[in-house]
Order: C-alpha cells, then structure tokens, then sequence
C-alpha cells in the first residue's frame, strides 16, 4: 500500500515504480493533478482517494444558474480571472498576491506563520502563476468526478475560499464517499493542515 503526496513528478512513479493499491491525496489543485491521472491513465492502479478543498470548476459561465455556480465552486467570473491574470503579471503580483492568500487563512493565524506562506508562494515566478491559475480556473472536471467508484474522503472548511457546498457535491456524486467539514473556529482554513501558531 502506498501513499502519495500528488506532484507531477510522484505521478510518474506510480508508473515507474509500478505501484498498486496507491492511496492518492490531494489538496487544492493537487485534486486537479489526481482528476487529470484519473482521466488519462484510469483508476486500475488506484484504491483510494482524499480531496482536500478544490472547486470542480473554479471559474462561473455567464448562462449559470445560482445552484450551478455554488455547486460547481466558482470562486472567478471571467472578468475576475482575467483581471488577476493581469495583475499577476505586473507590478501589483505581490499585493494580489498577498490578498488572495488572505482569503485562504483564519484570522487565527500568526503574522509570522502567514509570511511564511506568502514567501513560499512567491518562490514561484508570478508569470508561471499567472498562466498556472488561468489553466486551472478553465478546467471542468466534474464529467471526471462522477465517475470515480474508489473509496473517498472529500475534506472541506465551512469558511474557506472554496466553498464548501462544491465538496458537498463531489461527495454526493461520488458513490460511498466520505464528507467531513472543518467549522472555523477549528482553525481548518484553506491551508487547513498547518498547525496553527495563535497570535
């Protein structure tokens, strides 16, 4: 039995190293990673899955009712997206940047342990982020997840910036699946697995 981390490197080990019985975790677009295997590779080599805290469709199509958009997690319209994109690639990428992962932490987070997750994300070259973010936001993958028939937890925080009735969603398109939802004052924002350092 194993257990991944979902990277793309680690995606090709499952491959290389000829895994079985792989147990796949995922948190924010590393559910995506885990869809994107799922839909190019099948699920023969999988046994379980645990998604953590990703929209099926991060950005909202003009024709969308309100339930369509809950579900689905939208948290962009198109203008929106494109509006960080550009700020992404120009001389306000840190204060978007800054402000986005506001909404990803609880205000009990410490100042210090928030810098930290700002440094951490500004390691990558905020063009690539820009292009990442655009790429992400535009793909659907809820045709993926009603397919998926292997045991899965699905974790969600009724306060994060990805909504929690889209994991409600997956979990009930995903046959004897497993919902749990962290309340806020359990600390559990997006970045939910970082022990909190109280302020």
């Amino acid at each position: 039995m194993h257990y991944l981390s979902l990277t793309p490197f680690k995606l090709v080990l499952i491959s290389a190293l000829q895994l079985k019985n792989t147990h796949l975790f995922g948190h924010s677009m590393g559910c995506s990673l885990i869809w994107s295997y799922l839909d190019l590779f099948g699920f023969n080599e999988i046994a379980r899955l645990v998604l953590v805290d990703q929209s099926p469709l991060v950005i909202s199509r003009m024709h969308w009712n309100a339930q369509e958009i809950v579900e689905s997690g939208a948290v962009f319209t198109a203008d929106q997206l494109d509006a960080a994109v550009h700020a992404l690639e120009n001389c306000k990428a840190e204060e978007f940047t800054r402000n986005l992962l506001v909404s990803m932490v609880t205000p009990m987070m410490s100042k210090d342990q928030f810098e930290w997750i700002v440094e951490c994300n500004l390691r990558c070259p905020r063009a690539i982020a820009a292009t990442l973010l655009y790429n992400h936001a535009h793909t659907d993958w809820r045709d993926q997840i009603v397919r998926i028939r292997k045991p899965t937890l699905v974790i969600s925080r009724r306060k994060s910036i990805i909504p929690w009735r889209s994991q409600a969603w997956i979990h009930q398109s995903i046959p004897n699946s497993e919902l749990e939802i962290f309340e806020a004052a359990e600390g559990g924002g997006h970045f939910m697995f970082i022990r909190l350092n109280r302020k």
